[in-house]
């Protein structure tokens, strides 16, 4: 019998784009994980999550943040969420159990979504041109979170500042959906250097 081993690796083998002012990098050093209140137990699963990670229950498109911003939670609809947390691959599943216990229905998404961070002066900008969402300040503020298609294809959009947004998308697309972003970038770089 042959002994093979497998390797995680991230879907974009570490990405890293620059187009003038504007930057977007894939994010490997996070894993994902999926948690869900059990029907009428949210106040359960409340109260574990912020004594086991110290995160308070987001509501629905907004996201908490730990002191240490080791963690975020992000409020995706009622009662689910998404944990951003730092871990080496294989070991999500295991923190998930143990600081949600049965508080919560917990799932690793890891090697589901990539995850990517669009950083400069002109992220919103180059967002507004591909998604439907008034990414305003006053409409979206920092910490805000929603779910989204970019060019058909689904994202879930956080903004971490007005220079600074992390997008996840299906592993399974993510290709296509860098070609999209890119294509963002490259025109509000060239609107800049032409203005």
């Amino acid at each position: 019998m042959s002994d093979y081993q497998l390797t995680a690796r991230a879907p974009l083998g570490g990405l890293s784009i620059e187009l003038g002012a504007l930057s977007l990098t894939e994010i490997d050093a996070y894993a994902l994980g999926s948690i869900a209140a059990p029907r009428g137990e949210r106040t359960r699963l409340a109260d574990r999550l912020g004594v086991a990670l110290g995160l308070a229950m987001p509501a629905v498109g907004a996201s908490s943040l730990s002191q240490d911003g080791s963690l975020r939670l992000l409020g995706l609809q009622q009662d689910q969420y998404f944990l951003m947390f730092k871990a080496d691959p294989g070991a999500a599943i295991s923190f998930l159990t143990e600081k949600v216990g049965d508080a919560g229905y917990v799932t690793d998404q890891s090697d589901s979504w990539a995850k990517l961070c669009l950083k400069g002066h002109l992220a919103r900008q180059a967002l507004s041109r591909l998604c439907m969402i008034d990414l305003h300040p006053k409409q979206f503020a920092d910490g805000a979170v929603a779910r989204t298609v970019m060019e058909h294809i689904g994202v879930i959009l956080l903004k971490e500042t007005d220079d600074s947004f992390v997008l996840f998308t299906p592993r399974s697309s993510v290709r296509s959906f860098v070609k999209v972003i890119e294509d963002g970038m490259r025109s509000c770089s060239n609107q800049q250097e032409s203005a």
